[in-house]
């Protein structure tokens, strides 16, 4: 008996698809931007965080983006040492949208990797320290951020 799956593991399903492809071509381009624009942002190119780098990112696309790319979301980048956590917990949220979006993004963050939420980065602030200073409140993100 052949225990494999009919189906391709999920990675190789989304390279198939052109939203896929659209994605990466975005978040590439984002990357590309940032790195020309900014002298001190010499970072490689790692898609879930570039996801995470985009304040407001649909949700969507983050997950799809760590489902391709799952190791991506224990790596601290060589800049700051922040984690995608770290990246989520800092957008600056003002209005119902933007507010709704953040909350989804750290939940799944969260529940793909719980001790995110313990680690520091190279200033020493955690991801619940960052979405304090940016006025996240408990219902939007603080209780998820500290509930393991």
């Amino acid at each position: 008996s052949n225990n494999r799956s009919a189906f391709p593991p999920p990675s190789t399903i989304y390279q198939i698809f052109w939203v896929w492809e659209w994605i990466l071509f975005l978040l590439k381009n984002d990357h590309s931007h940032k790195t020309a624009q900014l002298q001190h942002f010499k970072q490689p190119f790692t898609a879930v965080h570039s996801a995470c780098q985009v304040k407001d990112c649909p949700i969507v696309m983050l997950i799809l983006t760590i489902r391709a790319y799952p190791h991506q979301v224990r790596m601290q980048d060589d800049s700051n040492g922040n984690l995608p956590l770290h990246m989520v917990a800092g957008w600056e949220t003002l209005d119902p949208s933007s507010i709704s979006r953040k909350s989804m993004a750290l939940s799944v963050l969260v529940s793909e990797y719980p001790h995110a939420s313990k680690v520091r980065n190279k200033a020493g602030k955690t991801p619940l320290s960052l979405a304090l200073e940016t006025g996240t409140s408990w219902d939007s993100g603080v209780r998820r951020l500290t509930a393991r």
